[in-house]
């Protein structure tokens, strides 16, 4: 749907009531009639055309629409649905063809906004009998833009301008003068061009579609022509760079023609964002996700010009707090500052231990860049799940979060092995093998905590014996010193592993309290041992 430039009135209205803005002909027609919102396009059909079509319809014969109405058939894009079908795709092709028809002067294609209007229900109908059949067809076709949704929801603010229309008519002024009510005084140009805080949306969303349809049609293109690997597409790296120098050329190509500069694809991320803002204040989450939609394509459109990433397209935003609503856009980056949010919450633990020297609170950061460039992002996808809203019912589960706690012990081996190799020491064997040639790699650190470590058993092969031995590990720690909290952490860590590995429970109790310090547990010794490998000097 958003690869569509233009939608057909019917598609419009349920495209629409998808995103739970209702509307109907009727409105739309009243806001075309009040010059505050136009169709994007119109086709009026000469009347023959239309019988033929609907003959065509009946007899499955397109050659004789094509043969006779070729200045029609151009006003539509090919139905794509294969590879050899974008493969033959031209460099024009990649325009909208209700785009290339009004460059060319289409002669049934019309812009209404520089048309007098007309009502709906006046454009003729044909009327033809076939096959026994009386048939009954309109010859007018209106196409809204997608992104008009939120200019109709715009309007739709504002009951005076289409709900109470009929009946402000109808009160006369007598009724007026006497209940001291008149219709408020409005500016057609604001809504037209669907302005809001001084800024006009129009312009924005026409150059961003236009820009869109031809990023989509160029991407579809690269990847017809790719090979196919284990029913797989990916581009090779001359291919990627093709496809960058092409999208590269379209970028620049739609500023050209609608005179914008990079600057004013930062401005419009900024008016994007106030838009976003309202639809979150309103509680309409839909209307959001299709800015978040838009909001992407914008970036694209900078990524094509400039190359730059998402983070660095961020630093160009002039407010702090657009900066932290563009970055949470963006899924890889949403999922880094969520990540990063929840490691920062466990870190305060990490400074109750008096480690030397103090560990700074960038350590959050580091780990997660860490992962990023170490093959381990896969944390990055871990960390979001221990933390849900009340919709998230899936996350409150039983089972999720004895997953969530699985992999999350899974990838503290997975974090030693990589330190291991970070200190060139052997990363193979069990993860308390790889643990100890960690730390005999270590000169600096205070080992002194391994003493209460080897004292207590950190199996576990039922719920009780769990339960057992995590009262052992935290018996260490009543002495309240540093070296036992360590002790008694590294070891809850070691059983929250061995235990979700070899085993399942339904027990309640694990999923409350005890899941908290089973998980608190691993992250502070993900922290202790990033800390270790920091003042060794291997990360």
């Amino acid at each position: 749907m958003f690869a569509e430039r233009f939608l057909e009135l019917s598609k419009f209205i349920e495209f629409c009531k998808k995103y739970n803005v209702i509307t109907t002909k009727e409105e739309l027609e009243h806001y075309e009639k009040e010059g505050l919102m136009f169709p994007r396009a119109r086709i009026i059909y000469p009347p023959d055309f239309i019988k033929e079509k609907k003959k065509w319809s009946y007899k499955h014969d397109q050659n004789s629409i094509t043969t006779i109405w070729p200045i029609i058939q151009e006003l539509f894009d090919p139905t794509r649905f294969f590879d050899m079908d974008w493969i033959k795709v031209t460099d024009e092709e990649l325009i909208d063809s209700f785009d290339r028809a009004f460059e060319k002067g289409n002669i049934y294609l019309h812009n209404p906004e520089q048309e007098t209007f007309r009502p709906w229900n006046k454009y003729p109908k044909v009327q033809f009998q076939f096959q026994r059949a009386k048939i009954r067809e309109t010859i007018v076709e209106h196409y809204y833009g997608y992104w008009q949704i939120h200019q109709l929801y715009f309007l739709q603010q504002y009951p005076d301008l289409f709900r109470n229309y009929s009946l402000i008519k109808s009160l006369t002024k007598k009724k007026r003068a006497k209940y001291n009510w008149y219709p408020r005084a409005f500016n057609k140009e604001i809504y037209k061009t669907f302005r809001k805080n001084g800024t006009a949306f129009v312009p924005i969303y026409d150059s961003l579609s236009f820009f869109f349809t031809l990023y989509y049609r160029e991407r579809e293109r690269n990847f017809a022509k790719a090979q196919e690997k284990y029913n797989v597409k990916q581009l090779d790296e001359n291919e990627y760079e093709d496809l960058k120098k092409a999208q590269k050329n379209n970028a620049q190509f739609v500023c050209l023609k609608f005179g914008v500069t990079e600057e004013t694809l930062i401005n419009y991320i900024h008016n994007l964002l106030e838009l976003r803002a309202e639809y979150i204040k309103s509680e309409k989450n839909k209307l959001t996700t299709l800015i978040d939609f838009d909001i992407s394509v914008l970036y694209s459109w900078i990524w094509a010009l400039t190359g730059k990433t998402w983070e660095e397209v961020s630093q160009e935003l002039k407010f702090n707090f657009d900066k932290i609503d563009f970055l949470k856009i963006d899924f890889e980056t949403k999922r880094f500052y969520d990540s990063k949010m929840i490691l920062e919450r466990h870190f305060s633990g990490l400074t109750k231990w008096n480690l030397t020297p103090s560990p700074p609170e960038s350590y959050s950061n580091e780990i997660l860049i860490f992962c990023q460039k170490n093959g381990l992002d896969i944390f990055l996808h871990y960390l979001p799940e221990f933390v849900a809203t009340q919709e998230e019912t899936r996350k409150f589960l039983p089972q999720t979060r004895y997953t969530n706690l699985k992999n999350l012990t899974n990838f503290f081996e997975y974090f030693l092995k990589a330190l291991a190799v970070k200190a060139k020491a052997d990363s193979t064997g069990t993860m308390n093998r790889v643990m100890q040639n960690v730390l005999s790699k270590s000169v600096k650190a205070d080992k002194s905590w391994l003493t209460g470590y080897t004292s207590v058993k950190k199996d576990a092969n039922s719920f009780q014996e769990l339960l057992q031995n995590l009262q052992s590990a935290k018996a260490l720690s009543n002495q309240n010193n540093t070296d036992k909290e360590i002790s008694k952490t590294i070891i809850i860590t070691f059983l929250a592993r061995n235990f979700t590995t070899h085993n399942y429970t339904q027990e309640d109790q694990f999923y409350f309290e005890l899941f908290g310090e089973l998980s608190s547990a691993v992250f502070l010794s993900i922290f202790y041992f990033w800390h270790l490998a920091k003042i060794e000097g291997w990360v």
